[in-house]
């Protein structure tokens, strides 16, 4: 499970960062006192909401904040439901392998070959008007649209949120993509993201820690120009975690030879 660095977690242990044998002691000491206290207010946020095992390729589990996606080499991890009301509960509704209903949104997770899709969807009456997951840029990260300046690896050009549509990047080089466009990324870690044509994505690459490099790619469905919503269509976002050994096979695993 994804800790940051110097960081502590209840569900998890402690992460701390390169200290002396001493230093570490005495942090391990106080990690301690404060997880006693938070223990008994964070214990029912780390059970697992859902968890779908997709042998022998990943597993899937959600918590409270947070989806880990793990598999034999790497890992990601993605804050999801980033528009749901505050204490929003979601409730098991059968579908897929694994659901939750939330009222305003579902969520519908189900194990595709070396993939899980991820699958929101807005309720028809007083649902969501945005759905928004982040994926945490972990290990390096490729892919995406044309841009003017293109980075390699992502995370090495933050950008502002935009929508996701092939356009004359000469016009703006800051927030137009260019003619050749595809909703897909692949790290290091031999995972890749691939967010389904239907969805009506807005896409932001944000700096959240002011270092000048990215940290997340946040994916947002909004029936918003020049995105039209189909008359009576819900609004949905749709994405696959993949994974294999490495960027090369995962690459295979998205788009077989001959397709």
């Amino acid at each position: 499970m994804y800790v940051q660095q110097g960081a502590y977690n209840t569900c998890t242990g402690p992460r701390f960062p390169l200290l002396s044998p001493t230093a570490q002691s005495g942090a391990m000491a106080r990690w301690m006192m404060v997880a006693v206290l938070a223990t008994a207010v964070t214990s029912e946020r780390c059970e697992p909401l859902l968890r779908v095992t997709n042998a022998p390729h990943n597993s899937l589990v959600m918590d409270a904040h947070t989806l880990h996606f793990t598999h034999p080499k790497g890992e990601a991890h993605v804050r999801w439901g980033l528009t749901l009301p505050e204490g929003a509960e979601g409730s098991p509704c059968g579908e897929g392998d694994s659901c939750l209903d939330f009222g305003v949104a579902k969520v519908v997770v189900t194990t595709e070959d070396h993939c899980q899709k991820v699958a929101w969807t807005s309720a028809r009456n007083g649902g969501l008007g945005e759905l928004r997951d982040c994926v945490l840029l972990e290990g390096h990260w490729y892919g995406g649209g044309q841009q003017a300046t293109q980075p390699w690896p992502l995370e090495k050009h933050p950008r502002k949120e935009t929508a996701f549509v092939t356009s004359d990047m000469l016009q703006d080089r800051v927030h137009l993509y260019g003619g050749v466009s595809e909703a897909y990324w692949v790290s290091s870690q031999g995972v890749a993201v691939r967010v389904e044509e239907q969805t009506p994505l807005f896409l932001e690459v944000p700096d959240t820690d002011g270092d000048f490099t990215a940290d997340e790619l946040c994916l947002s469905a909004r029936h918003e120009s020049p995105f039209a919503a189909a008359p009576g269509g819900p609004l949905i976002l749709t994405y696959f975690l993949c994974s294999a050994d490495d960027v090369r096979k995962v690459c295979c695993i998205i788009y077989p030879s001959g397709n």
